[in-house]
């Protein structure tokens, strides 16, 4: 679904940033680098977020101060459904207030919310709620964070052509107004869904772009923009090229100790090398990502990782290893499909016993 709203420009910047310095703390949800969650900062956000929803209770706490609190509690619950509950609050008070810019978060954190549960049809509807107090307030940076919303939708669902048409859209919007470490994040997810829809020169210059923004970025993004880079020039058989990337970007993951990006970089640019008959680099890259998801217990990333290893030896016609990875492959695959089921069984559980009370 294209938006046909004309792209507004702020009239005055000097007021914009000193909005933006006020309202810092107030984190817009959006999927920009796709980072994993480690277990030590998912409790404190359940400490933080329980500790907010206590001085809520207060009834001294009212106006900006409260929506403050609700915005802060919907972007640190973890559960999409309690992310609802609070995005829903902040809009019925931010309407009451008649404060927009609270009424925009609102909408974004609620558009997050319902893409967390899969209806993607909710939360382009928020999203675009979203576009449209931003535009009546000509407001170019939240309509670029809410385009940039919409744009991971269409990513979510692989439509990668629609996905772009919105990243074009934010690229000029954000131009020389945002700092360089969300330039840096938003070329990052621009330049892979580019080389996922097979725009491989216009790839590598977005992720170029991304390489010079994320100087003033943090390192996590620097390898990430190097990594997608490696994927490009291994995709158009620059092969030097990419392995210089790629090892830079590994580099930094090892120091952040980000075995999660190494395993799922090594599995990805190990398929890329087998898919353009490189299979000397495609086994070494893809084997040493299997044993890293291995060490790790990252299922996804065995199962992804079997899977191309299964092709690569049968197109060395080792049959016997070809079958031993086309094994791992299904049992890994039926394992994640199994603890699928198990969870949706303990969610159905969970409403009967709940219903029974």
């Amino acid at each position: 679904m294209e938006t046909k709203r004309k792209t507004p420009v702020l009239d005055n910047l000097t007021e914009t940033k000193k909005y933006y310095d006020k309202v810092l703390r107030m984190a817009v949800c959006i999927a920009i680098f796709y980072l994993q969650t480690d277990q030590i900062s998912l409790a404190q956000k359940y400490n933080v977020s329980d500790s907010l929803i206590k001085v809520l209770e207060n009834d001294e706490i009212e106006g900006e101060a409260r929506l403050i609190i609700l915005n802060q509690i919907g972007n640190q619950v973890p559960e999409p459904e309690q992310k609802e509950k609070y995005a829903n609050l902040l809009i019925e008070e931010a309407k009451h207030l008649k404060q927009n810019r609270f009424l925009f978060l609102g909408y974004i954190s609620k558009g997050y919310a319902q893409k967390l549960l899969g209806n993607h049809t909710m939360a382009l509807t928020a999203y675009l709620d979203a576009v449209e107090i931003a535009s009546k307030t000509n407001d170019s940076i939240s309509l670029g964070d809410a385009y940039t919303n919409i744009a991971s939708l269409y990513t979510a669902q692989e439509d990668y052509s629609k996905s772009i048409k919105y990243y074009e859209l934010v690229e000029s919007l954000y131009k020389n107004m945002v700092d360089s470490t969300r330039m840096a994040g938003f070329y990052v997810n621009y330049g892979y869904d580019a080389y996922k829809a097979e725009q491989l020169y216009n790839a590598e210059q977005v992720l170029i772009k991304a390489i010079r923004f994320s100087k003033g970025a943090t390192s996590r993004i620097r390898a990430y923009a190097k990594s997608n880079l490696a994927l490009v020039l291994a995709k158009t058989n620059r092969l030097e090229e990419a392995q210089t990337q790629f090892n830079e970007a590994v580099e930094i993951m090892e120091q952040n100790r980000d075995y999660y990006a190494i395993s799922d970089c090594l599995i990805e640019i190990g398929g890329v090398y087998v898919e353009s008959g490189q299979i000397g680099f495609g086994v070494e890259n893809l084997e040493s990502g299997y044993q890293i998801a291995r060490e790790h217990g990252l299922k996804q990333q065995i199962q992804n990782a079997s899977k191309h290893l299964s092709e690569a030896y049968r197109i060395k016609g080792d049959i016997e290893k070809a079958f031993d990875y086309q094994s791992k492959y299904y049992a890994y695959r039926d394992s994640l499909m199994s603890a699928e089921k198990i969870r949706e069984l303990g969610d159905l559980r969970t409403e009967f016993e709940v219903g029974q009370k």
